[in-house]
This record gives structure tokens, C-alpha cells and sequence, in this order.
């Protein structure tokens, strides 16, 4: 859609998201080899002497690779020139500067300007004047009060070592400005001098020179001449090849004067390239990672290749992406052996006012714009960037995104317009993609790469060319990376029908059997709010994964110039829905898509078409072109507005964000998202332009698939009611015995009278609850009684159960006694009266605590049971024992203050407990919830899981919990038949404030999911059994305050 007439205008570099980079590429036919490393092997450049006669250098031993920092512009940067163009007169400066600059002379058939193989493809080959290059006076290279930090970079290939070559120079010969030199002085090598003047007059100024080997005729040396403070003066100092090779110094020296005249490149006898100015000294450590990473085509051991600048982590391995395809025709893709659904956007955020088409202004250089967006995307759920800039990314930006959970797919660009069959165009496509593929290959963040945009719609020559081209350039990408290679992808556009998608077309070379190469196709598509048939059409034309990576819908209603905000959202919404069922999953084997990228994450006011002079500072509401299938369509007017297609929009000359009911909305769906398998139970709602903060959430709806949903909201009492109607809690139950074997802390099993033993048993009956339970054993047969009781040697306070109940289970063959003592007396009921039938079964017993007629505040005996002077012998069963609330009684666990409405605290022994039932079994499930901590869980010993949501204790075989461990990191584990499976988050929670937790198992992985983002990771791959056990939620033991809601 952003290139529907990228023709119409000169674009000076394909960058911007909005600019939808159009890629060309054909054939290549002087393709020539590459070894198993990915290095280009490049023939020896055509230089032709001014005598006709070849030259006496050669160079056999490119490769391909270079540092970002040599090819970007940074903010120091007051020229860069590549001496990429390999043809005409001009020479660009790729800063917003400005300081191009034109080459003199005349080229003729015995000498030629320009080289095919400069240190970085073409090059500026130079003889005395001929071919030298001048850049006019600019007040960017006259900085006021002269340069205090000067560094100058270049490469150089010298042809005649005994002449003097002044290289790179502003000077006037008045003893203003600077000059460095290739000395001449000696028959084998260059001798490189940094000549400064201050400027004090004709007669008067100084200067200082630096002499020593740098390199002989015939091999490329990496220059360096730095200008700083030293001292009370200055310094000079020269390196080659990234080693310092002297230097110069004088107290009397300031500033550089500025000097009136052209600057000057290239005044000598070889070859010149890579030309770099800066207003800052490089440290000899900078110097050094430059030399190091061009001389060889990678960086050398010394220098970790993602370990330089401030604040940046060491990253040992790429991250290894793959695709797993399935005998039914699906797809899935995983990363580092996860599955990985692409969640995200295609992403340049531009602040109003910037041009991007200026390299200067291209978000990539600042961090300012890029770095707040950044934890909001990963926060909202989004794991992927697209970049249509790839020539322009930076390290800085790579590394950010990857400490955000963000893979990033970087874009190759070519234009429309170029001339593919030119072998010389293609050769040079296929270097370059490799060249970025080899510079951004080991880094983490990196998820694949996009060779071209569109080009099946836009490109002014022949789709075979470029499909040829394509599948050879995938090849040269998958040979640089070896056997762990970053899939290769490329865009194609589906218009209002099929006829302008290529996909699966023979003729055009674009079939799946002319591809062999290329691992998936990426298709941008604006059909409204269905795709319609797309996804069934396209699975009959190729058997290869597909990536939505363009969807949306713009946000001004075209109708009446008004943001409609819910239309967007709703479109987006839906358009995401069946991306997500037509994805690739372990339940949608049959799912040929790998995720998709909405188009984009924020509006750019500078790239209507509509506007002639490409003012950046207003947002155009005219629209670019029409489409019926949009809602706003009216007869006779465009409807798609290109500058509104965020859901995030910007105000005016700012880069304020505005995040639309779109953000919400796709937030929604995305977070909490118990990964990629499951849509988000908790939905966002917005009015209007929102910020972060004032989202409000819409309640989870009870699906076919919910097995229980407590919203906590009752407000009062001590019971949990489920929503599906099955499974009602109890709120800060008093439990004696539980089915885990727990007693409460200070509390002891005792027997006494003709009761001969009590253990607890797991063998010889099937409990109701759990695995384990109570037996008693009346051993004599005289007509007396004994009993079991568990008893606290400090009287416990219990008066706030009154109006609650006794509840347990147990079977006997004969009627007992129970109840409870409180110090001055046993307080018991017969449980014939009670419920008991008389048989020896298990069943649930419930006595009004009341009835008991017990003083509740001073209990000693939280319960007991008599045997009531029964004669003969026989043995019971006691199994979970609690004492419940009155369900009228208000709670001290209650809080208003929860994440949606009510939500339920809980401090040291609270809980809520759930008896057992079938729906809290299943095989395969996702438990969620959202939480807050006021402070850490607190122990000593181990690893103390004291906040949970847990099924029966974690020796249980068919266990499930998930728990907040005392390194303040979730956790959560499975017990299947064989062996217990755990897995622990990587992110430590922060107290006051809501996390939404989740875990999930489908028998194969078990999942830790933080605010929507996964948080770690197991392969278990072996089914989990059902248990009987109760579910608790909150604390347990000497657990710490957690609210959950």
C-alpha cells in the first residue's frame, strides 16, 4: 500500500516505513562464487592507468560485512562519503549537511573515475588533479571558533608510494585549516602526515607532522588522523590500520582556524574510499574496532562484536529461528526451539516535522524517539518489528529491542526504477544484501530478513528478472550464514483482486519450484475488514509460510475528516482473529501463516502523496487513493489516508504518543495471551486518544473451554462464587489436616485411651480428596473409648468462625464422636446426628460450629474425635479437616481495591480452597490471574514457595501450580506420571503494582507468561494425570501479603 506511487516521485534513499522501500532485483548472471564462510569473492577491479596499462594493484580478498558505525552517520558527523554512486561526476555526502561534492578532470577511455571494487563496492580512483573531488565552503565544515575535536577516517590504496599526495584537506596555504598528507618520503611505503595551521597570520602559524610506515604500494590501509586537547595545547595523532603510528603535541596550539576554501579528497596517485569527518576525537579503542571490522570483513577477537558503547550486554549466539512444517501443509515457526507467533508492527516512528528522506532524520539515529516505544510495545504483547530501513538500523537500537522480548525483520531495499537485467546492478544487489545479512547476522534480535517490497506490483521492468534475482540472492544469504541461516522472505501487495499478486505464477518465475530458495512470502493486503478468500487462494498457489506484513486500517473517516477510533479497532480486531486462525500452531497443524505485522505502530505526517512540496508539519487528510471495501468509501473520493494508519497517533510537531482504541484493542488481544495458542481473556476499552493509564479493562467472558472464573467481586462474606457455576471457594479456611499431609505450624497429631495407633496412611483406601489421610486403629475391645484429636499446645482464637462450619470427611463402620476441645472441656456431636448413614463409605460431613457449644476464642483441640465407649475393634478415616467461615461474615481477606472491581488479600495462612471437582482436571490447561505484591515472600531455606494457585501438593503425581518463589520470580510446575517439571520466570516482580500472571500446559510445553510476555519455558512432552486434590489460592504457611484479583 505506502509504495502505490513511490514511481512518481525521486526518492534519494529508500528508507521509511512509510516509504515501503521498493526492492528490484533480477537475475544475476556474472554471479560469481562465494566460499563457505559467505565471502564474496570479487574479480580484480577495472582500473585503467592514464597510459592505457593496467594498474599494478589488484585485490582478491573482499569481503563482505561492515560496521553499521562506518556506514552510518552519527551525531558527530559533519561528512560521509562512500563513493558508492560507480558512475558520473557527483560524489554524496550521506549526512543532512549536505557537503557533496564534485570530481574534476575529465574521464575519458584511458582513464576512468570510478572502480568497481573499492574497499566497499566502488571507489574513487585519482592522478594528480584528475579525478580529485571538491566540496564547496559550508559552515558545517567551518564550525564556529574553529574545530577543537577533529577526526578524519578514509581508506586509501596508494599506487605511487614516492609522490606526495594531499588525500583529504581544507586548507588555504595561509596557515588555516588541515590537511592530511601522504608524505612521499620513502620508495616502499606512504608516510602520512596531519599538517595543522592555527591561523596566526601568514608567516605565523604552526604545524605538526606525524611519520612512520602505514602501508606500501599495492595494499588498502585504514587511515585515522585525530585532533584533540592535550595538555594546555593540543595533540595530533595518525593511525594505520587501527594502530597509533605517532603522534605530535605543542602547548601553544588551539583551535583549528577555519579556512575559506573547498575541502579537497582524493589530490594524489591511488585509490580513495570511505571518506569520514567528525567534529569529536575517536578514542584509539573506536579507531580500533573500525580498522579491525573493515580490513577483514568481521570483527577480530579482540573486539566483541556486540559488546561496544555504553549500557549494552554481551550476547554469546544469534538466535536460531527455524520453521517446522507439518504432513497436513501447515507451518510454525519457532525461535531458539519455541513456538513464535509474529505479533507487531511495521515500525518507524517518525516525530512530526522530520523528513526521513533525509539520512540525518531517519529515526534509527535517535534513540530519543525509538527508546519509550519500546517497552510499551513489549508490554502490549507485540514480539516483532518490521524495518523497512535496514540500511540505516543501528546497534544501538538492535540491542534495545532485543532487551525488549523484540525480533526485528530487516528490509533490503531497491528501487522501482533501476535496471535489473544490468549485470552490474544485480551483482551489486546481491553483495550488499549480504553484506547486511553478514553485519547483522549474530545478533539476537535479528528474526529474518525481506528482500524487497512491492516489487511484484511496482517494479518498471521484468518480474522474472527480479524473481530470478530474489531466489539468487536468498541462496548467497542462506551460503554467508551456513546451516543455521536467517529465513529470507519478500513482500508482495494483493490489490482489491489477485490479478496483481505474483505469487505461485510460473511465468513470472514465481512458483514455488523457481523459488527453491526463498523460505517464505510476506503479502501486504488492504481488502477491508475480511481478507475474504485470500487465505484459501493462497494456499493454492504455494505450499511455502505466508506473513501478513502489512493489515490495517487508517483512523480518519474519510467521510467527514473525523478519527472514527472504533472502526479502526474493530477492523484490526477482526483482521488479527483470522490471521490467528489460519496461523501455524500445534493445535492448527493445517495453518499456513506465521503471524502478521499491522501497518504500523505510529502515524506519519510526512508521506501523503497528495503533497507536492513534502511538507512534513501537517497531517493530510485528503487521501491517497480509494478502496470500496472500507467502511468511509464514497463515490468519487480516496478514502485511504495514508498519514493515519497508526495506533498510536503523534501531535503536532512532537512525538507525543496518542495511543487509539486500535492499541487497546490489539493489547487485548495480544497480552495475557497464555502465548501464542490463546487469545487474551481481558480486553481493553478506550473512548477516545488515551494514554497507557487510562485503559480500562472489559471483563473476561465464560467461554466453552472455561473450567472455573472467580472474578472476586462479591464484596463480602467468605465464600468465591465460579461463574460457570461449579466450583465455590471458601475464604480464609481454617484447615487442621489438609491432603498434601500439612498440619498447621505448632499443631500435633495425638491419640490416647484404647485408640492404639494413628498414621497417616496412603495405601489401603481411595480418599476422596488427595492421596493421603488419617487412620485410627481401636485396638481394644473393652467397652471403654479412646480417640484421635490434633492439638496446639497455645490455646488458638477461633471465635471469628462462629455461625461457620466443621467440615471433614471420613468413613467408619461405627458412629463417632466429634468436635473439639477448648481447654476446660471436650465440646462433641454424635455424627449420626449429622449426616452419617451408618455405612462404611466416605462422606462429607458439615457440623454448625455452634452446636458445639465451645468457647471459639481458646481451643486446644481444633479437632478430635471419640469413640464413643463402641465395643470391638475397627479402624476409621479422617481426611481434610476444616473450619469454614459463615458465608454472612465479612472477611478480613476482603479489599476493595482490586484490579477490576473487588479482589481479595491475603496475609500469612489466608486462602481460598476449592473442593476437588473433574472441570479443575483437565489435561491440558491455562491458569491466570492478575496480582499485586506489597512485599517479598520471606523465609529461610530453599526455595520457599509460599504464594501460589496450586492443585494438591507437588509430590503429588497430576500436580499443577503456579507460585511466586523467594527469589521474587514466577514459577510454575507439573507433575506427570514419570517425574515433576519445572520452570522459572526470568523477570524478578516489583512490588506495588499489577502483573498479569499466566501458566499454561498442552502436553508438550509448559509455559510462564508475565504481562502477556513470555517469561520461560520447558519441554515436557509427557501427559499430566488427574488428581483429587483441592485447588488453593493465595498463601500458605508463613507467606507474605499478595492481592489477587
Amino acid at each position: 500500500m505506502r509504495s502505490r506511487r513511490r514511481a512518481e516521485r525521486e526518492v534519494r534513499h529508500a528508507i521509511g516505513a512509510a516509504l515501503c522501500a521498493f526492492l528490484v532485483f533480477t537475475s544475476i548472471a556474472a554471479w560469481s562464487a562465494h566460499s563457505g564462510q559467505g565471502d564474496l569473492i570479487s574479480p580484480a577491479p577495472a582500473v585503467v592507468s592514464a597510459s592505457g596499462a593496467d594498474p599494478t594493484w589488484t585485490q582478491t580478498d573482499w569481503k563482505g560485512g561492515r560496521d553499521p558505525g562506518e556506514l552510518l552517520p552519527g551525531e558527530y558527523t559533519i561528512g560521509l562519503w562512500h563513493f558508492d554512486e560507480g558512475a558520473g561526476s557527483k560524489v554524496r555526502d550521506s549526512t543532512a549537511n549536505g557537503n557533496d561534492g564534485t570530481i574534476g578532470g575529465t574521464e575519458n577511455t584511458n582513464w576512468r573515475w570510478w572502480v568497481d571494487n573499492g574497499r566497499f563496492d566502488s571507489a574513487l580512483y585519482v592522478m594528480d588533479s584528475t579525478g580529485k573531488v571538491t566540496v564547496p565552503n559550508s559552515s558545517s565544515l567551518n564550525p564556529s571558533g574553529g574545530f577543537d575535536n577533529l577526526t578524519v577516517e578514509f581508506w586509501y590504496y596508494d599506487q605511487d608510494v614516492s609522490a606526495a599526495n594531499e588525500i583529504v584537506g581544507k586548507f588555504d596555504w595561509e596557515e588555516n585549516g588541515w590537511l592530511v598528507k601522504d608524505d612521499g618520503q620513502a620508495t616502499d611505503s606512504a608516510k602520512f602526515r596531519l599538517y595543522v595551521w592555527m591561523g596566526f597570520g601568514p608567516g605565523n602559524g604552526a604545524y605538526g607532522w606525524v611519520i612512520d610506515n602505514a602501508g606500501g604500494a599495492g595494499e588498502w590501509v585504514h587511515i585515522a588522523a585525530v585532533y584533540a586537547p592535550y595538555g594546555s595545547g593540543h595533540k595530533m595523532t595518525v593511525y594505520a590500520n587501527g594502530v597509533e603510528i605517532g603522534s605530535a603535541s605543542n602547548d601553544a596550539w588551539g583551535n583549528i582556524a577555519n579556512a575559506n576554501n573547498s575541502l579537497v579528497m582524493g589530490n594524489g596517485n591511488g585509490v580513495i574510499d570511505e571518506v569520514r569527518i567528525e567534529n569529536r576525537a575517536l578514542t584509539a579503542e573506536e579507531i580500533a574496532v573500525d580498522a579491525a571490522w573493515v580490513r577483514s570483513g568481521t570483527w577480530s577477537d579482540t573486539y566483541c562484536r556486540y559488546n561496544q558503547g555504553e549500557n549494552v550486554g554481551t550476547y554469546l549466539s544469534p538466535s536460531r529461528v527455524t520453521i517446522e512444517s507439518y504432513g497436513d501443509g501447515g507451518h510454525q515457526l519457532l525461535v531458539d526451539n519455541s513456538p513464535f507467533l509474529i505479533r507487531g508492527f511495521n515500525y518507524a516512528p517518525t516525530p512530526v516535522g522530520r523528513d526521513p528522506r533525509i539520512p540525518s532524520q531517519v529515526w534509527c539515529f535517535d534513540e530519543n524517539t525509538y527508546k519509550d516505544d519500546l517497552p510499551v510495545l513489549e508490554n502490549m504483547g507485540a514480539n516483532t518489528l518490521l524495518i523497512h530501513e535496514g540500511e540505516y538500523v543501528t546497534k544501538k537500537f538492535m540491542d534495545a529491542a532485543y532487551e525488549h522480548g523484540l525480533r526485528v525483520i530487516l528490509t533490503y531495499n531497491v528501487r522501482v526504477d533501476e535496471n535489473l537485467a544490468d549485470n552490474r546492478v544485480q551483482e551489486n544487489h546481491v553483495r550488499q544484501f549480504v553484506r547486511m545479512v553478514n553485519t547483522w547476522k549474530d545478533h539476537p534480535a535479528v528474526l529474518m530478513w525481506c528482500f524487497g517490497s512491492e516489487l511484484d506490483s511496482f517494479y518498471q521492468g521484468s518480474l522474472n528478472d527480479f524473481y530470478n534475482l530474489l531466489n539468487d540472492a536468498a541462496g548467497a544469504a542462506h551460503a554467508a550464514e551456513g546451516e543455521n541461516y536467517h529465513p529470507v522472505m519478500t513482500k508482495v501487495a494483493w490489490m482489491s483482486g489477485t490479478t496483481n499478486c505474483s505469487i505461485g505464477d510460473a511465468s513470472k518465475g514465481a512458483d514455488d519450484a523457481s523459488l527453491p530458495n526463498l523460505d517464505v512470502w510476506g503479502v501486504d493486503a488492504y481488502l477491508g475488514p475480511t481478507f475474504g478468500n485470500l487465505f484459501e487462494n493462497l494456499a493454492a498457489r504455494t505450499n511455502k509460510p505466508l506473513v501478513m506484513t502489512e493489515f490495517g486500517c487508517d483512523a480518519l473517516d474519510a467521510r467527514d475528516n473525523t478519527v472514527n477510533q472504533a472502526m479502526q479497532a474493530s477492523y484490526l480486531e477482526n483482521q488479527w482473529r483470522e490471521i490467528y486462525e489460519n496461523s501455524g500452531r500445534d493445535n492448527n497443524t493445517s495453518g499456513r501463516w506465521l503471524g502478521g505485522t499491522v501497518f504500523e505502530w505510529s502515524d506519519e505526517w510526512w508521506k501523503s502523496f497528495s503533497k507536492t512540496t513534502d511538507v512534513p508539519e501537517n497531517h493530510d487528510n485528503t487521501g491517497g487513493w480509494y478502496w470500496e471495501n472500507y467502511y468511509d468509501y464514497v463515490s468519487g473520493k480516496n478514502n485511504m489516508n495514508e498519514e493515519w494508519l497508526g495506533v498510536v497517533g503523534i501531535r503536532e510537531n512532537t512525538y507525543t504518543r496518542e495511543y487509539r482504541k486500535a492499541f487497546t484493542t490489539l493489547k487485548g488481544l495480544w497480552t495475557a495471551l497464555a502465548g501464542e495458542n490463546l487469545y487474551e481473556n481481558e480486553r481493553w476499552d478506550a473512548d477516545e486518544a488515551m494514554t497507557l493509564e487510562r485503559g480500562v479493562y472489559r471483563r473476561a467472558p465464560v467461554t466453552e473451554n472455561t473450567q472455573a472464573l472467580w472474578r472476586m467481586d462479591e464484596g463480602e462474606g467468605s465464600w468465591v462464587y465460579d461463574e460457570t457455576g461449579r466450583n465455590v471457594g471458601i475464604v480464609d479456611p481454617y484447615t487442621v489436616y489438609s491432603d498434601d499431609a500439612v498440619f498447621k505450624p505448632g499443631a500435633n497429631p495425638a491419640y490416647w485411651g484404647d485408640v492404639g495407633s494413628s498414621f497417616i496412611d496412603n495405601t489401603s483406601e481411595t480418599p476422596p480428596e488427595g492421596s493421603r489421610y488419617i487412620s485410627v486403629y481401636k485396638s481394644s475391645t473393652a467397652n471403654n473409648y479412646g480417640g484421635w484429636g490434633v492439638y496446639h499446645s497455645s490455646a488458638v482464637d477461633l471465635s471469628s468462625y462462629s455461625g461457620g462450619y466443621l467440615k471433614f470427611w471420613t468413613k467408619t463402620p461405627q458412629n463417632l464422636l466429634v468436635g473439639v476441645s477448648d481447654t476446660t472441656a471436650d465440646r462433641t456431636v454424635s455424627i449420626s446426628n449429622y449426616g452419617w448413614d451408618g455405612t462404611n463409605t466416605w462422606q462429607r460431613l458439615s457440623i454448625p460450629i455452634n452446636d458445639l457449644g465451645a468457647n471459639l476464642s481458646a481451643i486446644d483441640y481444633t479437632f478430635l474425635t471419640k469413640t464413643d465407649g463402641t465395643t470391638g475393634t475397627f479402624t476409621y478415616h479422617v481426611d481434610h479437616v476444616v473450619w469454614v467461615p459463615p458465608a454472612s461474615v465479612g472477611s478480613s481477606a476482603r479489599t476493595a481495591s482490586g484490579k477490576f472491581g473487588s479482589a481479595l488479600k491475603f496475609d500469612n495462612n489466608d486462602s481460598i480452597e476449592f473442593s476437588t471437582s473433574a472441570s479443575l482436571n483437565p489435561e491440558n490447561f491455562t491458569v491466570e490471574a492478575w496480582v499485586y505484591l506489597n512485599s517479598y515472600p520471606t523465609g529461610s531455606g530453599g526455595d520457599l514457595r509460599k504464594t501460589r494457585i496450586a492443585k494438591g501438593g507437588e509430590d503429588n503425581v497430576g500436580y499443577y501450580g503456579m507460585f511466586i518463589t523467594s527469589d521474587n520470580t514466577l514459577s510454575a510446575k507439573v507433575h506427570t506420571e514419570n517425574a515433576p517439571y519445572e520452570v522459572k520466570g526470568a523477570t524478578r516482580l516489583e512490588l506495588n503494582r499489577w502483573y498479569h500472571v499466566a501458566m499454561t500446559f498442552d502436553g508438550r510445553w509448559l509455559k510462564l507468561f508475565l504481562d502477556g510476555r513470555l517469561d520461560g519455558c520447558r519441554r515436557v512432552d509427557l501427559p499430566k494425570p488427574s488428581n483429587t486434590m483441592q485447588l488453593r489460592i493465595g498463601s500458605v504457611l508463613n507467606s507474605t501479603y499478595i492481592v489477587y484479583g
